[in-house]
């Protein structure tokens, strides 16, 4: 609140706070207090809106360091050089506009293009350094300070300096607790279990894990696929830090045989980061025994696609001390059959999957091969029995397809080729003679090309009756 006596005595100021926008305004109320009778106009007070113009001044762009003007380096690698290290601000200026100096000499400036290395860079765009195309190349000494001016082509920054320290690089496992699972079951093994720590600062390495000892009762898994949901597990001998972060890492007890107490293994790993290896890393691993034991496993022999039903004669569980009233007992697929599928009660089984004894004894368990063979071949699904609080170690059922006599044979001679025609394989019904044929399984000893090419190394994954007729497959 101020009178009219203050703006005749200037006393009254309007002072800009710093944005950027170039006009503003003034809501003012007017009004006059007297001690004698005033017009009924002057006794109410008047609103009035005072426009303002800001005059704007390019000021210059400076640098700033979003986590302190010191980087940290391991000796003898490269660190990128992007906004997260420095930044440049001017309110005035858009992005595309600003130009860095680094300063000194050329021939001793570590800092490079990725795309262009051995090369050290004197000046680069706002926009290079926020596409992350800059890399500080350490090349030795201890520290090194580097001194940034940036410039909007009008005015330039004051010179800003980043201290640059190298440090040796040092290994430390942080955690190894080891895990703790039941005989034939599986556990992923996260950072709660496992993690190493390095002496980079903000600087990505890649921490490798190498198994150095046999696995001869259990398997070490990797996720395939990126590890996205339902991707396949598969055997590793080795496997980085982010795997285990990420969770596509587990552990899976594949020992069959019994014991009176649970046990204890060993898993032996290196470690490697960079040039530096870590070796005698012991993970623990507490194999908490199983007591549900395998009456019959005995094989199941089937001849066709016809779906064959499974029976206590071929698989039937009991318990290590069996009670009064037997318990219910549940298989669980681990790993399904790949040339064939079990049904229960018509609805195929995948991994996660299962079905209990009674089941098996009410003959609702039945397999059936996806394809006839001219030869005998072997199947096989892995699985494990619960009744809780019992378990089982992971068993292996097998099964045993028979050759088709029937079946078209195709004949190669040794070393050479043979063309794959609707003589051999051809497919059709009463509507259409249109299908697609996927190759489930390459062959062992030889490979399906394309008839005429001169790749010799991808194989034919699908094909149709069209190629079968027209002779384009060898």
């Amino acid at each position: 609140m101020f009178t009219l006596l203050d703006v005749v005595n200037c006393k009254a100021r309007f002072i800009h706070d710093g944005p950027e926008d170039t006009s503003d305004q003034l809501v003012l109320e007017v009004s006059v207090m007297a001690w004698v009778p005033m017009p009924s106009c002057l006794r109410r007070g008047q609103t009035d809106l005072l426009p303002i113009q800001v005059n704007p001044v390019n000021d210059p762009p400076h640098i700033i360091f979003p986590h302190g003007s010191l980087m940290v380096i391991l000796e003898h690698t490269q660190k990128p050089l992007g906004p997260e290290v420095l930044q440049a601000y001017d309110l005035d200026s858009a992005c595309e506009g600003l130009t860095f100096q680094l300063l000194g000499t050329p021939s001793g400036l570590p800092v490079e293009h990725r795309d262009q290395p051995g090369e050290p860079v004197t000046e680069f765009s706002c926009w290079e350094l926020e596409a992350g195309s800059l890399v500080y190349v350490h090349c030795g000494g201890p520290t090194q300070d580097l001194t940034f001016r940036v410039s909007n082509g009008l005015q330039a920054s004051p010179p800003a300096m980043l201290k640059v320290v190298a440090v040796q690089l040092a290994i430390q496992i942080h955690r190894s607790t080891g895990l703790h699972l039941a005989q034939g079951s599986a556990m992923p093994i996260l950072p709660t279990n496992l993690l190493v720590e390095t002496s980079a600062v903000g600087q990505d390495v890649t921490v490798l894990f190498h198994v150095t000892g046999g696995l001869p009762f259990r398997e070490l898994q990797k996720q395939g696929a990126g590890g996205v949901e339902d991707a396949e597990w598969w055997v590793t001998q080795a496997f980085h830090q982010q795997d285990v972060e990420q969770g596509h890492v587990r552990y899976l007890s594949t020992d069959p045989q019994h014991y009176t107490e649970d046990t204890v293994e060993n898993l032996d790993l290196q470690v490697q980061v960079s040039w530096e290896i870590l070796s005698n890393l012991s993970f623990l691993v507490t194999i908490q025994r199983a007591t549900v034991w395998m009456l019959q496993l005995e094989p199941l022999h089937t001849q066709n696609t016809q779906q064959e039903a499974l029976t206590t004669a071929h698989l039937e569980a009991t318990l290590e001390e069996a009670g009064p009233s037997p318990p219910t007992f549940h298989c669980e697929v681990v790993q399904a059959p790949r040339k064939g599928n079990f049904q229960l009660q018509g609805t195929m089984l995948s991994d996660g999957q299962g079905f209990t004894q009674d089941d098996v004894q009410a003959a609702e368990v039945t397999y059936g091969a996806m394809a006839r063979a001219s030869v005998a071949v072997e199947d096989t699904f892995c699985f494990h029995v619960t009744a809780p609080p019992y378990f089982s170690p992971l068993c292996t059922f097998s099964i045993h397809i028979g050759g088709d006599p029937d079946m078209p044979v195709l004949v190669v001679p040794e070393g050479g080729g043979c063309v794959l025609s609707a003589d051999q394989l051809f497919i059709k019904s009463l509507n259409s003679a249109r299908y697609l044929y996927e190759v489930m399984e390459q062959p062992r000893h030889g490979r399906l090309t394309w008839r005429g090419t001169q790749d010799k190394i991808t194989m034919v994954t699908s094909f149709t009756n069209g190629d079968l007729m027209h002779g384009q497959l060898v």
